[in-house]
């Protein structure tokens, strides 16, 4: 798949007839060729994101009020953007799990919001982001 910023129309045809196939495909004879669905019920226990853990769970268990001046803090601290916009994409995914109409707004908004930051002077680079 070629990146986006360099798309030609061929290629976004060629993705489109790729998805609707997929989609074409069904539920049934997905399950007739081995493929299936995978529920987060399904599994036991809490995702893990590993080293993004610590930052993940503090994105998720800290209060509205306390979350943007901690934030800035790690930010401060060493924490790059990226990271942050990471931990946010799987607080949200852990939160919302695609069920939640405002959670997945957020999520959409997160990648634009990062790069409008990496359009910004150094100084005020998180502003997008925060």
């Amino acid at each position: 798949m070629t990146t986006p910023s360099c798309r030609t129309r061929r290629a976004f045809l060629a993705d489109v007839g790729r998805g609707a196939l997929f989609v074409g495909l069904g539920g049934g004879l997905a399950g007739e060729l081995g493929l299936s669905w995978a529920e987060a019920a399904e599994e036991p226990g809490r995702l893990s994101f590993g080293a993004l853990e610590p930052l993940v769970g503090l994105l998720q268990e800290t209060s509205v009020e306390r979350l943007l001046p901690l934030l800035v803090g790690r930010l401060r601290a060493g924490t790059d953007l990226r990271t942050l916009v990471a931990a946010g994409a799987l607080a949200n995914a852990r939160t919302c799990g695609g069920e939640d109409y405002v959670g997945f707004h957020v999520l959409m908004a997160l990648m634009p919001a990062y790069r409008m930051a990496l359009a910004t002077p150094e100084a005020s680079r998180p502003l997008p982001v925060l």
